[in-house]
């Protein structure tokens, strides 16, 4: 959507203002976690996670992205899984 459209509904209708404060907040909090997670918990920590968190997500996408997600190799990931 071209950036005009966008300010002209932020303009015609203050909804749209509330609505994008709180996507906005909700994908840079969900980032933050995301980051510190990368830094502060190991790798099999950050797979757990994902495993409690999401566990039909395993069965859905592959290894490879599941692995970049975490940080680390496919190697890496599929020692964690063994």
């Amino acid at each position: 959507m071209q950036r005009e459209k966008v300010d002209r509904l932020y303009n015609e209708f203050m909804e749209f203002n509330f609505i994008e404060r709180k996507l906005t907040e909700h994908y840079y909090i969900r980032n933050e976690i995301q980051a510190n997670n990368l830094r502060m918990l190991s790798a099999k920590q950050r797979y757990e996670q994902v495993v409690l968190q999401s566990p039909n997500l395993l069965n859905r996408v592959p290894l490879g992205y599941i692995a970049s997600f975490l940080g680390i190799s496919q190697e890496t990931l599929s020692r964690i899984r063994k």
